[in-house]
């Protein structure tokens, strides 16, 4: 009878140990999954960050041809301003927001 309850016991002993392995495998999975689907949101939103970036560079070398353009028009200063602000539009649609995206390079989104 003892060793009845003894085998009881081991076997009982078995399978709670399995259980924790496998909710250690369990967890060990979900974690490494949380991680990469942070590093994919990091990575995405750096991207954006870049396009943003660019555009800002681009809108301050757009504010300098303008002021050129006003003091001695010419059609190349206008043809350049249309090619800066054709390419600050493409960098808002490929940054997949573009209504947040002119927000935020207007500076009323910090």
């Amino acid at each position: 009878m003892d060793q009845l309850i003894e085998s009881r016991g081991s076997i009982i002993k078995f399978f709670v140990s399995r259980k924790k392995v496998l909710l250690l495998c369990i967890m060990k999975i979900l974690l490494l999954r949380a991680l990469f689907v942070s590093a994919a949101l990091v990575s995405c939103k750096s991207e954006y960050e870049e396009r943003l970036q660019e555009a800002r560079v681009l809108q301050e070398r757009y504010l300098i041809v303008e002021e050129s353009n006003m003091l001695s028009p010419r059609e190349e200063l206008a043809e350049e301003m249309q090619d800066i602000q054709n390419q600050i539009e493409y960098l808002a649609r490929v940054s997949g927001n573009e209504y947040m995206f002119f927000k935020e390079l207007n500076g009323q989104i910090e």
